[in-house]
């Protein structure tokens, strides 16, 4: 019969495990609780902001109006807008920066520049943004 015989390596290398898994769900958790508070000003600022699996729209529109659904399968959450869009600007660009995934954003009915937007999406080359449901993204 074969006996284990646990020595202070194994507690070792069992703690060091736990710890990395810990570490890792922690920065997921943390990372998730970022892009939670900036999707919230973003729509305490005037935007419909719909997450998605595998990526984010978020759209100023007029305040009646909701923004289209193609398709609400993949939707994660949906965060409505409470303030008015004129008060997002240039500045409040780099709330997305907590986005965890690739957003599309319609920067209708804001004050955000075209310097400002070219200049965010030089940054964000995967994201997508335009001025009007009509056009195509800036780049």
């Amino acid at each position: 019969m074969v006996r284990f015989r646990f020595r202070l390596i194994s507690l070792i290398v069992l703690v060091a495990v736990v710890c990395v898994f810990a570490a890792t769900y922690g920065n997921y958790r943390r990372a998730l609780g970022a892009e939670d508070r900036a999707y919230r000003e973003i729509a305490n600022k005037g935007g419909w902001v719909i997450v998605y699996s595998n990526n984010s729209h978020v759209e100023f529109v007029a305040a009646p109006k909701q923004p289209m659904l193609g398709c609400a399968m993949g939707v994660i959450r949906t965060y409505r807008p409470s303030g008015d869009a004129r008060q997002f600007s240039d500045a409040d660009l780099e709330l997305f920066d907590s986005a965890r995934r690739p957003c599309s954003i319609n920067l209708t009915n804001t004050q955000v520049s075209t310097i400002a937007a070219t200049e965010f999406q030089r940054l964000h080359p995967a994201w997508k943004l335009y001025f009007s449901p009509e056009s195509r993204s800036i780049r």
